[in-house]
């Protein structure tokens, strides 16, 4: 299965045009080669590859490739190796601002909203519980923001001892 037949053709040209997922594409065969000897096949589902503008520059408009993207290996699976990216906290989900920048996080791609017509999405993104100080089941979001070619995401503070 050719890369990127998961997006519409009228969203994608060439491979060139997307260097970093094409490089997350590659690592995640490699990865199902490594686990398969060589024998699994990447199995792509309809949400692997979503074009969003994450960083509000207005880069994913019909008329222009996409230049942000968010890859969901929560969609893709290795054929001999069903369960190789997902688990309870579900599977890395790639970040992909201006095509070359990335950052990726373990959990479920639910949404992104933007605040303000000129500023960034915030992804929010569905973690593991243990994410959040709990238990695997327990509820946990984290809000993540791409602006100025970064990342953005809460830091934790260490935890309060008790008196």
């Amino acid at each position: 299965m050719p890369l990127f037949a998961v997006i519409p053709a009228a969203v994608c040209a060439q491979e060139a045009d997307y260097p970093r997922l094409t490089g997350i594409i590659a690592v995640a065969q490699a990865v199902c080669d490594a686990a398969t000897d060589g024998l699994g096949e990447l199995v792509y589902g309809d949400a692997v590859i979503v074009p969003i503008d994450l960083d509000g520059d207005g880069g994913n408009t019909p008329d222009a490739l996409p230049d942000d993207v968010v890859i969901d290996l929560n969609h893709i699976h290795c054929s001999l190796a069903v369960s190789l990216w997902t688990g309870t906290g579900g599977a890395p989900v790639h970040f992909v601002i201006d095509g070359t920048t990335s950052a990726s996080w373990p959990g479920l791609f639910r949404e992104a909203e933007r605040m303000g017509p000129d500023l960034p999405a915030v992804i929010l993104l569905a973690r593991h519980g243990t994410a959040c100080d709990g238990f695997g089941a327990r509820p946990c979001v984290q809000a993540i923001v791409a602006t100025d070619g970064l990342f953005s995401t809460v830091i934790l503070p260490a935890p309060i001892e008790a008196e």
